[in-house]
């Protein structure tokens, strides 16, 4: 659509200044804005009804309220893209949470019994009080100690009466069709065959693990968390000290002997020194 514009009164005051009037003319045009597709976010500028609460409006994929956990001896549920959201996407462990639209404040949490085997059961979980502070709601901004009223008190349906959950994105698992967080029965084969596949070698630090004694010190990561997930592009070969420096995994370093600290450190030093000495002579 062309853009149609009346400069007459600009004109009359530029004359009336003794101004020289210059003419001036564009080709822009206005585009036809798209219809709202599902599943899409929308920036503020474009268009601004429902918002989250970073200015943008997310269309639900199916219209309705969503809910996210990690479904493995999890404390509480998400409204939204809060820091605690943000932080697991930028560690790369979103697929660590699954959606649900149960209402009940009830949710289903895996566990393993005393003899290692897998159970199911209805926990009651508590609202994530990082979330709570980004609706503001019912004054959760204002104090530590009124968000943990707030929290205490919380009830899903009540929220739903007046405020919707907003999420940039799905995570892609429901309870229905995640596939666990407990290791493959064949993993230390899978294990074993990633590693050797990447030449015993850190992909992070590049230290050089494949003397048989050091294999130990090199540890298969799986990426986004889940343990059950063994898809090549999941996994990552870390040295011990490059897998405590992963996202929330300081728990390794705390369990790592000094000495195996003090070996990789060491197998570090001298490696760099022989290709730094490689490098030189080749100059």
């Amino acid at each position: 659509m062309k853009l149609d514009i009346d400069f007459s009164e600009l004109e009359s005051l530029t004359k009336k200044m003794g101004a020289t009037p210059i003419k001036w003319r564009s080709d822009a045009t206005l585009k036809p804005l798209e219809p709202l597709k599902s599943g899409t976010v929308y920036d503020l500028n474009e268009i601004g009804e429902k918002l989250t609460p970073d200015g943008n409006l997310l269309i639900n994929p199916e219209g309705d309220h969503i809910l996210l956990y990690i479904p493995e001896r999890e404390k509480k549920f998400h409204l939204t893209d809060c820091k605690t959201i943000r932080s697991m996407k930028e560690g790369g462990r979103f697929d660590r949470y699954i959606w649900t639209q149960e209402t009940s404040g009830l949710f289903e949490i895996e566990d393993t019994d005393i003899y290692g085997k897998a159970t199911k059961d209805l926990i009651r979980l508590k609202v994530c009080k990082n979330c709570l502070r980004r609706f503001n709601y019912k004054g959760s901004a204002t104090s530590m100690g009124r968000r943990e009223l707030v929290c205490n008190s919380f009830n899903i349906e009540e929220f739903f009466k007046e405020y919707e959950t907003y999420f940039t994105e799905k995570p892609r698992y429901t309870k229905h069709d995640y596939p666990g967080n407990s290791y493959a029965g064949d993993w230390k084969e899978s294990s074993k065959n990633y590693r050797e596949s990447v030449g015993w070698k850190c992909e992070k630090c590049d230290v050089d693990l494949s003397d048989p004694k050091y294999h130990s010190l090199l540890h298969t990561h799986h990426i986004n968390g889940v343990k059950s997930d063994n898809r090549r592009s999941n996994l990552k070969a870390l040295c011990i000290l490059c897998h405590g420096d992963q996202h929330n995994h300081r728990h390794i370093l705390m369990n790592i002997k000094s000495a195996y600290k003090q070996t990789i450190k060491m197998l570090r030093r001298e490696q760099r020194k022989r290709k730094l000495g490689q490098m030189s002579l080749e100059l």
